[in-house]
């Protein structure tokens, strides 16, 4: 049935994706989604990264689109390399056309590890439970079918790094590990790698290397997720030191480098260094942090390491939260896009940890394990990213499932869905006692009816559940995927229109769709109310046509722009074609400076 219930999550997001992909349409919504389209299908096609475009040398790399950066006329990715790799290097053994369907592989593949990783800490019922919960939890499937994003793919990679490290860590049930009774020989210098005897290649091996590949993996789609990454190792290797062997360690780095090396390689080729990437900010960041390390290095031996070690600690408060640490717009944001936004989720979570914590004799170890990780992630992902301000939807005012905080919350999400899914199991035993059916017989409250009673009260409380999600995934939210797919339809129109009325070498200056004309179209993302860029775009003329495409102008404005703004740097514009009930195309044409 995880299988069954896993193949059904695949073949929906794909034939959503399918629905609003068309063969001569496959364009996205995000400029990042379209970046990572972009590069992955360079990558699997033509094994490089980065496109070369000669009039950014005459236009100070400003032809380029969002998401993208230009360094003296190369246009290369601005995020993470990880998902255009990953995707790249499958694109080669299938085909680059799968490439929007990977991620729903990923998805499916994602609830599987999540089924088993759940198991291994509350048991085989509540796995079952929230992996229905999962499957149907509204930013996890809409990331799914937006699948050009990195989240899906670097949740369902962390899912399967965590479940094998939790296999290591973790003493077994049936067979407990118990220590030898006798060392290998001391002659053998390499014993100390050792913990048993024998040396079993599915426990000392395969999985510190399954932990440690798709835990690189994980890191190599989304490395600021480090920041939290880090401290659940540290927790997990404290919970459970005694079985985390030198062998095991050895193996598990050593497939963390492998899985890494890739992104590592082709950062040194595009920003000349392995852990540099197209952020600036998480570049300057690291640089930072060097340098605050080094100052710490060279104080430790002095006298006053304690100032310098606190000093430290501030600096790197500061490195880490650079776009600031607001601990009461944190706490604002969770209200907003977690108890607000799927309160069947929040408030039965809750009610399923306070009953947890109302016996705690009967906590196991393991389960206090995962709650506090599961506490420090979810503290530090709030803070993290809820002290930022993200505006995904053109509407500042409004809180909707295609803001990133959905999408960067999605660890913390699907650590909530096991306490949810204890609350049903509680509800569903009560529910499942004789006095609830004073008509019946005692013969009908037998083991295995009840136990039939049970599953009938989950599978109710969770239909209900899968129910609200679906119905907000798809209509009830302003950005939810059946406006989604209505905007996909009048995006299509907008670029076939754009395309047919512009030349294969045009140069389309426009504010939103960068991210759908490029690359069949050069573009450059802005508008007139730079001057520097205006001249820019006087130069580009004299050899390309350049066109412009945005809202409609009154003629009160269009006048204005073309009497007194372009008319000093000698432009002039021109309607060509009205695109739509709200954009028109617009042609620039050189004319000579007034004296």
């Amino acid at each position: 049935m995880v299988l069954a219930l896993a193949a059904v999550f695949a073949a929906s997001a794909i034939l959503y994706i399918r629905a609003t992909q068309t063969d001569d349409f496959v364009k996205w919504g995000s400029p990042d989604e379209n970046a990572n389209y972009i590069f992955a299908k360079l990558y699997g096609q033509e094994n490089r990264l980065s496109i070369f475009e000669k009039y950014n040398l005459l236009a100070a790399d400003i032809m380029r689109p969002r998401s993208m950066k230009s360094d003296q006329g190369w246009i290369k990715p601005v995020s993470f390399l990880g998902l255009p790799l990953i995707y790249g290097w499958l694109s080669r053994l299938t085909s680059y056309q799968l490439i929007p369907y990977f991620t729903a592989l990923a998805g499916a593949f994602g609830l599987i590890f999540y089924y088993l990783l759940i198991r291994l800490f509350f048991g085989r019922s509540n796995a079952f439970v929230s992996m229905f919960l999962l499957a149907a939890l509204p930013p996890y499937f809409y990331y799914t079918v937006r699948s050009l994003f990195h989240n899906v793919l670097f949740v369902s990679l962390l899912l399967a790094g965590l479940y094998f490290l939790a296999k290591c860590l973790l003493a077994s049930r049936s067979a407990p590990e118990t220590k030898p009774s006798a060392p290998w020989p001391i002659k053998n210098r390499l014993n100390i790698f050792f913990s048993r005897p024998r040396l079993n290649v599915w426990t000392d091996i395969a999985r510190p290397g399954g932990a440690g590949l798709f835990l690189g993996l994980a890191v190599s789609v989304r490395t600021s997720e480090l920041i939290w990454i880090l401290p659940l190792l540290l927790l997990s290797g404290l919970f459970a030191c005694r079985r985390a062997t030198l062998l095991k360690i050895t193996i598990f780095l050593a497939a963390v480098g492998f899985a890494v090396w890739p992104a590592c390689y082709w950062n040194t080729v595009l920003f000349g260094s392995p852990y540099f990437g197209g952020y600036p900010e998480m570049n300057q960041s690291l640089i930072a942090l060097k340098d605050a390390s080094a100052d710490l290095a060279a104080a430790a031996p002095t006298k006053d390491w304690i100032s310098a070690g606190r000093e430290y600690l501030l600096r790197t408060k500061d490195i880490i939260f650079h776009f600031g640490f607001k601990p009461r717009q944190s706490v604002q944001m969770v209200k907003y896009y977690f108890i607000a936004m799927f309160p069947w989720i929040f408030w039965p979570g809750l009610a399923g940890a306070l009953l947890l914590l109302a016996r705690p004799g009967r906590i196991k170890k393991r389960q206090w394990a995962f709650g506090l990780i599961f506490l420090v992630l979810s503290a530090i992902l709030t803070l993290y990213y809820g002290s930022w301000r993200f505006f995904d939807n053109p509407d500042q005012t409004r809180h909707t499932i295609g803001n990133s905080y959905t999408r960067y919350w999605l660890p913390v999400y699907l650590g909530w869905l096991p306490f949810a899914s204890l609350l049903i199991s509680r509800l569903s035993g009560w529910l499942a006692v004789r006095r609830f059916f004073p008509l019946g017989d005692r013969k009908f409250f037998s083991r295995p009816r009840r136990l039939f009673v049970i599953r009938a009260w989950q599978a109710i409380f969770v239909v209900v559940i899968i129910y609200l999600n679906i119905n907000f995934v798809f209509s009830g939210s302003e950005e939810g995927l059946a406006y989604a797919g209505q905007k996909q339809d009048k995006t299509r129109q907008e670029w076939q229109m754009v395309i047919a009325y512009t030349e294969n070498n045009a140069v389309v200056i426009t504010e939103y769709h960068d991210k759908i004309l490029f690359p069949e179209r050069k573009v450059i993302n802005g508008r007139f109310n730079d001057l520097a860029m205006n001249r820019i775009y006087r130069r580009l003329t004299d050899f390309l046509p350049v066109y412009y495409f945005n809202f409609t102008f009154s003629p009160s404005d269009l006048a204005y722009l073309n009497q007194r703004r372009l008319k000093e740097i000698g432009l002039f514009l021109e309607p060509v074609q009205s695109i739509g009930p709200d954009f028109t195309l617009y042609r620039l044409y050189r004319q000579p400076v007034s004296e």
